[in-house]
């Protein structure tokens, strides 16, 4: 799989080992303009992703977003934090697992002082499907 750094396209590549054909889709995800740190995963339900978009032009507070996509499209884009003190950078990468109940855990790092250097990891849950997330 590749995506860009600015989440500009998602390339999905679908094949299987006994087939030579292989299949390649190009998807937009649901991420703004300005979008960066993107993970990926798998799932049950289809494939999971988080990214961290500013939430202004002047790049002072940041979200992290969640959608999910089934193969055929992907889900409306769901906040799952907004805040000024979200690290949002190239390295501090957020995701989103799926147990086997189905509940959704997402993971992000958050400033716990003035220092560069000092942040905490943050969780949150979803019973929903990323509809609606509860901090952890």
């Amino acid at each position: 799989m590749l995506w860009p750094v600015a989440c500009a396209s998602l390339a999905l590549v679908i094949g299987c080992s006994r087939s030579p054909r292989t299949t390649v889709i190009v998807v937009d995800p649901p991420a703004q303009s300005g979008a960066t740190a993107p993970h990926v995963t798998s799932a049950k339900t289809g494939v999971l992703a988080t990214w961290i978009e500013p939430v202004d032009a002047t790049k002072q507070r940041h979200r992290v977003r969640f959608a999910s996509f089934d193969g055929g499209r992907w889900t409306a884009a769901t906040t799952i934090v907004e805040a000024g003190s979200l690290v949002a950078n190239w390295a501090d990468v957020p995701s989103v697992v799926q147990q086997g109940d189905g509940t959704l855990i997402a993971h992000w790092a958050e400033k716990s002082a003035p220092d560069a250097y000092a942040y905490d990891v943050m969780l949150a849950r979803s019973g929903d499907g990323g509809r609606t997330w509860q901090p952890l």
